[in-house]
């Protein structure tokens, strides 16, 4: 049920992936929204918070018996919409986005809040005309450009957007700090509160393989720059015979990229492909996982790294931009220079060669998700930012 009138009033937009085409996280057997796991753990730390009631909206065309619903200080509304004539994305883009904006307007919260740009909850946020931030989870001008995307496909247009919306939203949360870097001259105001990590990965028990096992949480992709690790899997392989890469997330075999992984894979039995796992799967890896792997060339945070670090699992990364926020080299695991492939099999042979350092890193990399990961530490941040900004919009 509604709280006090005296709490703060949030909107927040997000996309349901269930409701869009091409995202990693869509699953129908799950009730919508289907959000990133960063957005889901967000809202598990706000969602008891007495001083703030969020209203969760995101674009539906047919909303399922029992979606608007409240769950403790969080309602979800889906919000109907029509698509527009357009052509090709711009139909159902353009739709969503006037009815939300219609939404917001009717229901004039406090502050609104955009998670991403991707699509189009950082557009509305820059046209409602009320106090809003703008989460940027991917960096999308980094990756259009890293990536070489032209003007009119997926990235090149998401790239356009966001650069539309960051100058128009009031402040922009930054989830390290190479993003406040790479966005600070365009924004009006910037925060930087890390990715919250799910309760899960702290609950997992840790009872290391005997032989090394590494794993990679990624989509398979070039910018997540999995074929690096691929391939500086050799040299571990040559020392430890028994050892095993396992590689966890999305693949789509029909891009270039994938299929050049899987047939590099291929000639290499010690190289595991499970595809998009469920958590419980992924759990189970991380418990006796020996070091975990994130061979990005950009990376507006490192998730997967974070979630590694609170199951105390030692990590590696390369030093494309937040993962240094989120991996301290030589304390809570290895950073290696991006898109070297000599450096990630050095640090895999480290790791592997010293199992004593390796524990000395997992349990660092604990304790240090322990103290700035979990979903109460980055709600608590998140509720000292809406307040921040409601006293001086």
């Amino acid at each position: 049920m509604p709280l006090s009138e005296k709490t703060m009033k949030i909107a927040m937009l997000v996309v349901d992936a269930n409701e869009v085409t091409d995202y990693v996280e869509k699953d129908v057997r799950r009730r919508s929204p289907v959000l990133h796991n960063a957005v889901h753990s967000l809202l598990d730390g706000l969602r008891k918070r007495d001083d703030l009631e969020i209203e969760v909206i995101y674009g539906r065309r047919k909303p399922e018996e029992g979606e608007d619903r409240w769950e403790g200080n969080l309602h979800f509304v889906p919000v109907p919409y029509d698509n527009l004539p357009l052509p090709g994305m711009g139909g159902p883009f353009f739709g969503r986005a006037l009815a939300l904006l219609q939404h917001l307007r009717k229901t004039n919260p406090d502050i609104v809040h955009a998670q991403g740009t991707e699509r189009e909850s950082g557009f509305v946020a820059a046209l409602c005309g009320l106090p809003s931030i703008l989460t940027l989870h991917g960096n999308m001008t980094e990756i259009a450009a890293s990536m070489k995307a032209r003007p009119f496909s997926y990235f090149g247009l998401a790239a356009t957007l966001e650069k539309f919306a960051l100058g128009r939203v009031s402040g922009v949360h930054c989830i390290s700090g190479h993003t406040r870097q790479s966005v600070s001259w365009r924004a009006r105001r910037t925060w930087i509160i890390p990715n919250a990590v799910s309760r899960d990965f702290f609950e997992v028990t840790r009872k290391p393989s005997g032989k090394p096992h590494v794993v990679c949480m990624s989509v398979i992709s070039e910018w997540k720059n999995t074929l690096l690790l691929v391939k500086a899997s050799d040299r571990l392989h040559a020392e430890f015979p028994d050892a095993e890469i396992h590689f966890h997330g999305d693949c789509n075999e029909g891009h270039p990229y994938g299929r050049a992984f899987m047939d590099s894979i291929a000639d290499r039995p010690w190289c595991i492909f499970h595809g998009k796992s469920s958590l419980d799967k992924i759990r189970a890896a991380l418990s006796i996982a020996t070091c975990a792997v994130l061979p990005s060339i950009q990376e507006n945070f490192g998730l997967a790294l974070a979630e590694a670090m609170a199951a105390g699992v030692p990590c590696i990364g390369s030093d494309a931009g937040g993962i240094p926020d989120v991996v301290s080299h030589g304390t809570t695991g290895l950073l290696f220079a991006s898109n070297r492939e000599d450096e990630l099999a050095d640090r895999l042979l480290e790791i592997h060669r010293d199992p004593a350092k390796a524990t000395t890193f997992g349990a660092a990399g604990r304790a240090d998700a322990l103290r700035r990961f979990t979903v109460e530490a980055v709600a608590d941040a998140h509720a000292e930012m809406y307040h921040e900004l409601a006293a001086n919009p």
